[in-house]
């Protein structure tokens, strides 16, 4: 038994070499509580965040405000990932107490949610002053985003256990929270977007000529099909290694939107959809159990900020989706997108020889 104490959590975390053979049920029951309140946390988060912004949203801007603001509001909450996630980051590794970091973020959370409401609750015309409140409504949530994943992200390595229970951790932090995308979904009962290509709905609208609630019942089981998808990647590391199962699982993500941007067929274009979107999210657990266990636990915070850093940069290649769109097509907006992709394949593979012969 290895003995590990945290340096801000000061919670005891002890490496048992049974805990990859037991069943989810009794890997749940051994978590620390702060893992099962994280995990809780993200599907509450995520039933609420998925009814409005990851739901209506996307079409509500394009009808409002015109097709492009949709690739802007996703480049602003980019550029405030970028401001904001490495002065947290460091703030949070250098403090003693978690306690001001989960109050700043609590504190984020309420003003970010309220500008929301007030923004859309405005009577909309599409002049400078609601385009300002929108814009900083949303600016406020990417804050919130980039505060609370660090956060999370940072208790949850440091309240398990290096090696199978940490990445138990975060796939159960990731089965939950993507439940709760797939409880938000049956709530609202409309159209969803993915971060990544946020312009999927819009194309399966305007190209197919698909209603709502055909492309609702499509994103629903890709929904279901995420939330299996972390155990699944889960079993699969365990049988043929952390970096073989990242590296397969990713391989989907580009050949899903070249099918997307190739296939004018709406059964090849709604598969590629249905796998783009439930499949690769499984992989993130362990990608992200990977860092924190070769990462040193006073630079978790800057470590987290740096993941919150690529998903802000990549969020803010969503200006450049917009013009795209716009200018050339939904078709190279995905093929731009599949070789972005592919290449972070390319640089993924690396772990093959960094974990070689190692097993979740």
């Amino acid at each position: 038994m290895i003995e590990a104490t945290d340096h801000y959590l000061r919670v005891p975390t002890t490496i048992e070499p049974d805990f990859a053979d037991r069943t989810v049920r009794a890997k749940w029951r051994s978590l620390h509580k702060n893992c099962k309140f994280i995990a809780i946390y993200g599907f509450l988060f995520h039933a609420g965040w998925s009814t409005w912004e990851r739901n209506v949203f996307p079409v509500f801007l394009d009808e409002s405000m015109g097709r492009r603001s949709v690739g802007f509001v996703q480049s602003l909450q980019g550029l405030v990932a970028l401001a904001a996630a490495p002065a947290f980051g460091t703030w949070f590794d250098r403090s003693e107490s978690v306690r001001g970091a989960r109050n700043f973020t609590v504190g984020v959370g309420v003003v970010a949610l309220a500008a929301v409401l007030g923004a859309l609750r405005r009577p909309f015309v599409s002049d400078a002053a609601n385009a300002a409140a929108t814009y900083g409504a949303l600016g406020l949530w990417g804050l919130l985003l980039s505060a609370q994943g660090i956060f999370t992200d940072s208790v949850l390595a440091s309240s398990a256990a290096r090696g199978p229970e940490r990445q138990f951790a975060f796939v159960a932090k990731s089965t939950l929270w993507r439940l709760g995308n797939v409880a938000g979904q049956a709530l609202c009962g409309n159209q969803i977007f993915n971060p990544t290509s946020m312009y999927i709905p819009v194309r399966f609208a305007d190209g197919f000529g698909l209603k709502p609630t055909t492309l609702t019942a499509v994103v629903l089981a890709a929904q279901v099909l995420s939330v299996g998808a972390p155990l699944a990647c889960d079993a699969l590391a365990r049988a043929v290694g952390r970096a073989p199962t990242m590296v397969l699982v990713r391989l989907i993500e580009p050949a899903a939107l070249a099918a997307l941007a190739l296939s004018g067929d709406v059964r090849v274009s709604g598969g590629a959809f249905l796998c783009y979107l439930g499949v690769p999210v499984g992989t993130r657990a362990i990608e992200k159990a990977v860092l924190m266990d070769h990462t040193a636990k006073k630079s978790r915070g800057r470590w987290n900020a740096v993941e919150s850093v690529n998903r802000g940069t990549w969020a803010g290649s969503a200006a450049i989706g917009a013009f795209l769109v716009h200018d050339y097509g939904y078709g190279a907006a995905f093929l731009v997108s599949a070789a972005f992709t592919g290449a972070s394949v390319v640089v993924l593979s690396g772990l093959l020889v960094a974990l070689r012969g190692e097993r979740a």
